[in-house]
């Protein structure tokens, strides 16, 4: 079995960053969480997980997935 081309690269990307950064927001934090993750994509982190225990994380994920970052899902 082989493996898809586009996961090598997310594990190359990962790997090269060399940081994930674990986004976790309250309902009462002063900015989204999109707003959040780009200005960290400003400083340079590409690597974003959103835990779902943040309000909105489903739709912040589904934005984001269309920039130039690498965004997921964590404490599922």
């Amino acid at each position: 079995m082989s493996i898809d081309p586009r996961i090598l690269q997310t594990l190359d990307e990962v790997r090269n960053d060399g940081v994930i950064l674990c986004i976790r927001l309250g309902a009462d934090a002063p900015i989204s969480v999109v707003e959040a993750c780009r200005a960290a994509a400003r400083g340079g982190l590409r690597v974003l997980e959103i835990t779902l225990t943040t309000p909105g994380a489903l739709d912040a994920i589904r934005e984001l997935s269309k920039e130039d970052v690498i965004v997921g899902g964590g404490t599922v």
